[in-house]
């Protein structure tokens, strides 16, 4: 991974350990785990896959697929094909169309909430 790929408390895996990124540098981060903090670099970092054990910890599922409700934000989360996710937002009380993310990873799940203004902490 690069730098450009992350974001202060993105969820990333190294030496088969998750954490949460804390601090980006020029070559290397800081990933805090659950029993420490690791100075790493990059390319030692690993994207973490978004599965369907990840999304029903973090988001309510029915037989269309994963939801979430925030304020007037409704966030749709289906798998396109597989391991591809898509991720709709839609702005309930908006005239605004829909706009979709296409995710594989956590990190980038993380993304798109922000981007949707959805202040969610995403449990692995």
């Amino acid at each position: 991974m690069e730098a450009k790929d992350l974001m202060i408390d993105d969820w990333a895996a190294c030496e088969g350990k998750n954490g949460k990124v804390k601090e980006l540098r020029e070559h290397k981060l800081s990933l805090k785990t659950e029993n420490s903090v690791m100075i790493v670099y990059y390319n030692n970092v690993k994207p973490i896959p978004i599965t369907p054990e990840i999304l029903e910890k973090n988001f309510t599922y029915d037989s269309f697929g994963f939801f979430y409700f925030f304020g007037d934000t409704y966030l749709d989360i289906k798998e396109y094909t597989d391991g591809l996710w898509q991720v709709k937002v839609d702005e309930i009380m908006s005239s605004l169309p829909a706009w979709r993310m296409f995710v594989i990873n956590v990190h980038e799940l993380q993304h798109a909430l922000r981007l949707a203004g959805i202040d969610k902490e995403i449990t692995i």
